[in-house]
């Protein structure tokens, strides 16, 4: 019976979740994820282990980090590319997401199974089978654990539970072993899961004193009793010890971009306002609705955090009452220090600048709570059977009690699902942040970017980024939304003008896409030797395939053949799968005068996309350059059949006029004027065809044509010249 209950759970869970498997990256994903060139090899094991600084989700981290590379090795053959498509990521991120939420329930399971066995746990013991299920069911489809799941770059807080949560079962495990050699082993996989942990999140910093917590209140009747047990001394000197990796790991103040007392909010703000937050996850817990995925950066303040404060005293003031009793009560004193105790690095006097509240960080602490009412309502329920044992309501619970709980599950089960939907699309994941926190401008960003999905919708998309930059101007991600609008609309100075607003605001996460934009945006302005600086950061700082790539196309357009050559050649390096840079590489090698080496990569070129009109006419002109006319026409005829390329007939017109072939030449130009009608490039090549087949005449007023679109290109204006008799310069 348990096994088919834990496969129905299993299943559930997978069937919750499932929706927002491959939903677009959030917020901080890419920084972690896309920006990261640390995840994209696993060896040396040294790289993964490095993570980057600059308030990243995996900034001192290095456990979390070395689960992204892994995923993306596994991932990368799937995707048949070196980059993680922002849109629709490799479905193994969020399933390794999904284990790892149902490996904490499982060690969440057995924890309270083995705690309840014994007759300390509660006044009113109930299974521990019973409650551990109960109790597991809930946390795994409840709602509030979205967030955590989800967000992929949340991994952080999953692993920093399962960590907890192993180590507390194992350091259990130590003290019921009935060998000193597997005490040992238990302590040793404690350390180790501790170990982990530090390399996983902060919090993690706790479970020494989770571990020291439920040793009291469980296992031994005193502290000094828990001392004089050897074992239990190794036990906390080798869990006390993995926090000196974890200060090792923050020594560098990787993550002092978010954290810290200088980041403009006062500890006593935060504090003031984390009263607030701290009652808002409990409402949660009971009415998970709104679900919000950003609730900003500035904490709550006025009146408003008076409630959760005396909530926050009242819970303070009935764990520290069960502690006075913890031979009858050792369920509700631990459960409640532990609640703090998980809170305590993100919702105490320490200000994390990025956001003030996260629905995610009472994920492992939401379990104290449903322990806690557990317990509460076994311990109500079995006093009021005991005074009443006739009263009709108690029978009538005990006799449906099962039914309500699966109703429940169903209920929890359909609102997680609904919100997983939400993840895979993001208007409505967003929506509900500007109707709750209308003050919160990156919720008009995210929604704008949400929205501008839909090219059909840009200029509302458009609005909600300026109301965005009405409420926060500093918000980097705004201005390069809005650039994006701009550049996808050809308003390229525009978007000129907002990549520079973004560009000066260094200090943001999203500077380095900022920078990547921005380059991209100069080379389709054709203005390469403006972007090439911004390229090569951008490589600096990422130096992913993509960033070469580009890189590659900037030097190309500034006639530093050479240059575009080697880019191109390190980008086939770190993904031999890009065609487009078999291409790219190959047109740097003609223009290099290496046809004959170009040859080989564009033939490539031409066996993985036999379609590509481009790639033909290439090969056409490099065909030409090394003299082989007969293939050189096969070629540019395969190109004119495959595709209807402008510039593909441009670059088989020009290998026809370097053959001599005039009328073939005459023809691929014609083409590609008629596909582009401002193309002076065209124009010019078709003034010099009709030129070489005899008509003179004809081929001036072509190249007259093309001087009219680009008055100062040269080759036009020195054919015409030569035409004409005239000197040249």
């Amino acid at each position: 019976m348990s096994s088919l209950k834990a496969l129905a759970l299993v299943t559930a869970v997978f069937v919750v979740f499932w929706p927002a498997v491959r939903a677009p990256l959030l917020i901080d994903d890419a920084l972690s994820l896309v920006e990261n060139p640390t995840i994209a090899r696993l060896w040396p094991v040294s790289v993964p282990l490095s993570p980057p600084d600059g308030g990243r989700a995996v900034s001192g981290r290095p456990t979390v980090n070395l689960s992204f590379a892994i995923n993306f090795a596994l991932s990368r053959p799937a995707a048949g590319a070196g980059e993680i498509d922002q849109q629709s990521p490799p479905a193994g991120f969020r399933i390794g997401n999904i284990l790892l939420h149902l490996l904490c329930g499982a060690l969440l399971f057995g924890v309270i199974r083995r705690t309840s066995a014994r007759k300390t746990a509660t006044p009113h013991s109930t299974s521990g089978d019973t409650l551990a299920w109960v109790v597991v069911a809930i946390w795994l489809l409840h709602p509030i654990q979205t967030e955590a799941v989800n967000y992929i770059v949340q991994r952080t807080e999953l692993m920093a539970s399962a960590a907890c949560l192993g180590t507390l079962y194992a350091s259990i495990r130590a003290f019921e072993a009935v060998s000193a050699g597997g005490a040992a082993a238990w302590i040793g996989i404690a350390a180790s899961a501790c170990l982990l942990g530090m390399g996983s999140k902060e919090v993690v910093a706790v479970t020494p004193a989770i571990v020291l917590l439920y040793d009291r209140a469980f296992l031994f009747d005193s502290w000094r009793e828990a001392w004089r047990s050897t074992n239990r001394r190794w036990l906390y000197g080798l869990l006390v010890a993995t926090l000196i990796p974890l200060v090792l790991l923050q020594a560098g103040n990787p993550r002092s971009d978010s954290v810290g007392f200088n980041l403009g909010v006062s500890s006593y703000e935060y504090l003031y306002g984390q009263a607030w937050a701290i009652a808002h996850y409990l409402r949660l817990v009971v009415w998970p609705n709104p679900l919000i995925i950003d609730y900003g950066q500035q904490p709550v303040a006025g009146l408003r955090p008076i409630p959760g404060a005396l909530i926050v005293v009242a819970l303070a003031a009935g764990t520290i009452w069960c502690w006075t009793r913890v031979k009858n009560w050792g369920w509700l004193a631990f459960t409640g220090a532990t609640f703090f105790l998980l809170l305590a690095p993100s919702s105490s006097f320490v200000p994390i600048r990025t956001e003030f509240a996260a629905e995610r960080r009472v994920y492992l602490a939401f379990a104290c709570v449903l322990i806690a009412l557990m317990v509460g309502m076994r311990t109500a329920y079995a006093r009021i059977r005991a005074r009443f044992p006739n009263f009709h309501a108690v029978a009538a619970l005990a006799r449906h009690g099962r039914l309500v709980f699966i109703a429940l599950l169903a209920a929890l089960g359909v609102v997680s699902f609904r919100r997983s939907i939400a993840y895979a699309e993001p208007e409505k994941l967003w929506r509900p942040v500007v109707e709750s926190w209308p003050n919160n401008a990156r919720g008009y960003s995210n929604l704008g970017m949400a929205i501008a999905a839909d090219s059909t919708r840009f200029p509302e998309a458009e609005s909600l980024f300026r109301n965005a930059l009405e409420k926060d101007s500093t918000l980097a991600a705004a201005w390069l939304n809005l650039a994006y609008i701009q550049a996808t609309e050809r308003r390229l100075a525009d978007a000129d003008s907002s990549l520079g607003h973004a560009i000066a605001l260094r200090d943001s996460p999203t500077y380095a896409t900022t920078v990547r934009r921005y380059g991209r945006l100069l080379v389709e302005m054709r203005e390469p030797q403006r972007a090439i600086p911004y390229l090569e950061q951008a490589v600096a700082r990422n130096g992913s395939d993509d960033d070469l790539f580009w890189l590659g196309v900037g030097y190309f357009n500034a006639g530093r053949s050479q240059d575009a050559a080697n880019a191109f050649r390190r980008t086939l390096q770190r993904n031999p799968q890009r065609t487009d840079a078999m291409r790219s590489l190959g047109q740097s090698l003609i223009e290099s005068g290496k046809s004959q080496e170009a040859i080989e990569y564009l033939k490539a070129a031409a066996v993985r996309e036999p379609q590509s009109g481009i790639g033909w006419a290439l090969i056409s002109a490099a065909e030409a350059n090394v003299g082989a006319a007969r293939d050189a026409i096969d070629a540019a005829h395969v190109s004119a059949k495959v595709s209807d390329d402008p510039k593909a007939h441009l670059v088989a017109g020009n290998a026809m006029l370097q053959l001599h072939q005039a009328a073939e030449a005459q023809w691929h130009f014609e083409q590609a004027i008629r596909l582009a009608a401002d193309s002076w490039e065209a124009y010019s090549g078709l003034g010099i065809a009709e030129a070489a087949a005899g008509d003179k005449p004809r081929g001036i007023r072509a190249l007259r044509h093309a001087l009219e679109l680009h008055p100062n290109y040269g080759p036009a204006r020195d054919q015409l010249a030569r035409l004409q008799g005239l000197p040249t310069r």
